[in-house]
């Protein structure tokens, strides 16, 4: 497929605003392009070049497009540019503007998706001294050959802005029902192979053209890879312990630290060699990354890899330099239980928290972000020194994800039971109620004295599992239920709702041009965002101007496709679902105005969740639960 004719789709998609239409455009795209137009295609939609587990970023600042902009097209006028800036919206607006009216291409060249692929990774791969007129030197050469609309969306891109509204689910979605529509199959089973290949890959592009190359049955065929994250288990939440315990009689309970979730992947050189990614688009992104900016991981001394992922799967590997110490110190001991015959290969699930070893207490969730950065990162941790701590063992020689919890326990507590109980990485404190089963009441009891036993040392709450069930890659259920300090509270929990517009605001905040939040939770079933607040309290001034900085450039002219809004609550400015934050409220009521049908009643801001995606944020269906709808 062309990239002019990939740009009219782009243009359909950025037009509507029904879901159901969204979802019919992106199966008719999908019909068109070959295996390996359907990666690059994935992950264009995504507003990427790569899979969000691979570092990869154009650099290239919004200044310099503008003086490619200027020089380009003879722009002497700083008036001239704003007003057309005005306009045309943006930039890329600006530039389709004046490359079809002012200055034409003369030498269009029908760029095919791949060729648009190959010229924009080496824009992004090119580095180091003199590298910013490199890549203006190569975007140039690129928006030459191709026409206006196409470039325009190409800056976009760059700018990290081309928001069409098509999320992964989106994606899965219309995958799932292209095959149910083919074959006739129940769409609930044929999403639910879809869900599962996703979690064990967490890449959609790979995903879309397994299926375009190979069809449906080699979906339910794909298989994990270290190195490439699997998507973490969620948790579902309840009011009171006595619910918990209702669910789960006879749980697993362990410490809810408030830190960042970290996905721990060890490997050793042979499993590295021997599992390369030749059947991905990205494969020579990867290597080459890996060489030039993680050479330690492909040096001939080092036989141990490390990879760590954050939960919205996002490379954290530079940031924790130490636990990359830690397995180099202690790998031979950590796969010492690994049979002969099985790959050296182990992934944890943990909990990245800021730790002072001398007093044993926990640093606040905001210290422990302060750990995720590109620069400065050996005084980081000199100053916030971090702790792993692994509640989960998801791969271990073998993939444990659909052995029973109690079993990924055992082998867990056999593996760590040979490494320093006081180290970097360790096992999580575990209640094991499943092993010594008594009376209902008397566990209620004893859950109730973990729960403020842990509070009290700073902890968050804890975690009640159910030890026959299996890890589920990007499923929220009750096998898993987080039960937290906030339960003194009339609301169980704070809840993390997705941004969709805000409100200009009056009296004093009408001067800082934000006054108020149009707030939403994810409803997973329709893959839509529904409203559920109107915030404009917990603010600082400070608050409110960080945030409008960080919605001003989410901002989009319409409502997006997958959001749903009464007209009653319209916001002045739309913006792209994107910023999760935090919220308290007194309690969830009914509501005849809210598309959740429900709403927080006395809603307050408490903090940006940096670590989290849109779809990870509150589901319309926990909601419900908390307020006890379901």
């Amino acid at each position: 497929m062309y990239l002019s004719e990939l740009s009219e789709y782009f243009k359909q998609l950025e037009s509507i605003s029904s879901r159901l239409t969204l979802r019919d455009i992106l199966i008719e795209l999908i019909e068109k392009l070959d295996e390996k137009e359907a990666q690059v295609v994935s992950y264009f939609l995504q507003g990427r070049l790569v899979p969000p587990f691979i570092n990869l970023e154009f650099n290239i600042a919004e200044k310099m497009i503008n003086r490619y902009i200027t020089e380009r097209f003879d722009i002497t006028s700083s008036k001239e540019l704003a007003d057309l800036r005005l306009k045309y919206k943006d930039l890329p607006g600006v530039y389709e503007f004046l490359a079809t009216q002012k200055r034409p291409n003369a030498s269009l060249q029908n760029m095919t998706i791949l060729d648009t692929y190959n010229a924009l990774t080496e824009i992004a791969l090119t580095e180091g001294a003199g590298s910013i007129t490199k890549k203006l030197s190569l975007l140039d050469s690129l928006l030459r050959k191709i026409d206006p609309t196409s470039g325009k969306y190409i800056l976009r891109l760059i700018q990290g802005r081309l928001r069409l509204g098509v999320s992964v689910r989106s994606m899965l979605d219309a995958l799932a029902y292209k095959e149910s529509r083919q074959n006739g199959t129940d769409i609930k089973v044929i999403k639910a192979v879809f869900d599962k290949a996703y979690g064990l890959t967490s890449d959609i592009g790979y995903i879309t053209s397994v299926y375009k190359a190979k069809g449906f049955e080699a979906i339910k065929q794909v298989k994990f890879r270290a190195g490439i994250p699997i998507a973490p288990q969620l948790a579902e939440r309840e009011k009171t312990l006595k619910k918990c315990l209702e669910r789960i009689p006879f749980p697993l309970v362990d410490p809810k630290m408030d830190g960042l979730r970290g996905q721990i992947h060890i490997f050793d050189r042979y499993y590295f060699e021997q599992h390369t990614f030749e059947d991905r688009v990205w494969a020579k992104i990867y290597t080459h990354l890996l060489n030039t900016r993680e050479n330690t991981l492909l040096s001939s001394s080092t036989r141990f890899f490390v990879k760590i992922f954050s939960r919205n799967l996002e490379d954290l590997t530079p940031m924790f330099p130490e636990i990359t110490e830690w397995v180099n110190k202690y790998g031979e001991i950590f796969f010492r239980k690994i049979e002969k015959d099985k790959p050296l290969v182990a992934v944890l699930d943990s909990e990245l928290i800021g730790y002072n070893e001398n007093t044993g207490e926990f640093f606040g969730f905001q210290v422990t972000m302060t750990r995720r950065r590109k620069y400065g990162i050996k005084e980081a941790m000199q100053d916030v020194p971090i702790r792993a701590f692994v509640f989960d063992m998801m791969v271990y020689g073998d993939e444990l994800i659909d052995h029973p919890l109690k079993e990924r326990r055992k082998i867990a507590e056999e593996v760590f039971a040979d490494l320093p109980s006081e180290s970097t990485v360790i096992l999580n404190t575990a209640h094991k109620f499943y092993e010594n089963k008594k009376a209902h009441q008397k566990i209620l009891e004893e859950v109730q004295a973990i729960f403020y036993d842990y509070v009290s040392r700073g902890v968050e709450g804890i975690m009640i599992k159910d030890p026959d069930a299996p890890y589920e890659p990007g499923v929220r259920k009750f096998s898993w239920i987080k039960f937290k300090r906030a339960m003194k509270k009339e609301l169980a929990d704070t809840l993390d709702v997705v941004v969709l517009g805000y409100y200009y605001g009056k009296g004093r905040l009408a001067t800082l041009g934000i006054g108020g939040l149009l707030a939403g939770v994810y409803d997973q079933d329709n893959d839509t965002f529904v409203t559920i607040a109107k915030i404009g309290t917990g603010f600082s001034d400070n608050d409110w101007l960080q945030i409008k900085k960080i919605l001003d450039d989410l901002a989009v002219e319409k409502k997006p496709a997958r959001v749903e809004v009464a007209k009653e609550l319209v916001p002045d400015v739309w913006v792209y679902p994107k910023l999760v934050i935090e919220v308290s409220a007194d309690e969830i009521t009914k509501s005849p105005i809210h598309t959740a049908k429900v709403a927080l009643r006395f809603p307050r801001f408490e903090r940006i969740r940096e670590d989290k995606t849109p779809d990870e944020a509150t589901t319309l269906k926990e909601v419900y639960e908390l307020a006890n709808l379901t």
